[in-house]
């Protein structure tokens, strides 16, 4: 399976039109690349932000004839999967946002907790000083630790797959068009003579 990246082409090579959406196990063969459907593989490499909506998904069979009914069954198929990981996408990022805010909520808790006590430590004092202020500027910092995890889901880690369920939407819409592998062809007709 390869793709390419051009302004205007966008091609996937695959054995079997199902292998676009069926997971396919780790291979010796092939260690370069990644278990999962082809077309998984193919949206981690592209971007699709700026293709024009017109230019087609050329998908190259290597091991099927290309007929009629065959193109629009696979688009058809092809824009059903792709609508569906967009959702599955975009339900993730719905769960990492509700983590996020549920997360930041415990963790502004936990420091105001924290400078709380820090603050009844200044002003009470029942450990030494260089405890005190070692216990009490520990626990403000630890306040502050606890906000990073929360802070990074809500503004970084919802990105990457907002991002990608944009890029299947738009899978989604463009057209696709199957052709004949000609490396197949040529191979199949050196094998003939």
């Amino acid at each position: 399976m390869t793709s390419t990246d051009a302004s205007t082409e966008l091609e996937i090579r695959v054995d079997r039109l199902d292998a676009l959406f069926q997971e396919t196990s780790f291979s010796l063969a092939r260690p370069d690349l990644d278990p999962g459907p082809a077309l998984d593989h193919l949206m981690r490499r592209v971007d699709l932000r700026n293709r024009p909506s017109s230019a087609p998904v050329r998908v190259h069979l290597a091991s099927e004839p290309v007929t009629p009914m065959l193109q629009s069954a696979a688009a058809a198929a092809v824009k059903t999967f792709s609508e569906r990981r967009a959702q599955e996408l975009r339900a993730r990022v719905r769960g990492m946002r509700q983590a996020g805010r549920r997360a930041l909520f415990i963790a502004v808790c936990f420091l105001a907790t924290a400078v709380t006590i820090s603050l009844t430590l200044t002003h009470f004092t029942p450990l030494p000083a260089p405890y005190n202020d070692l216990f009490s500027e520990a626990l403000v910092v630890a306040g502050w630790v606890i906000l990073w995890r929360p802070m990074e889901l809500l503004f970084y880690e919802w990105i990457e797959p907002w991002r990608d369920a944009r890029n299947y939407e738009r899978l989604a819409e463009l057209p696709l068009e199957l052709v004949p592998d000609d490396r197949s062809l040529r191979s199949r007709a050196t094998r003939a003579v």
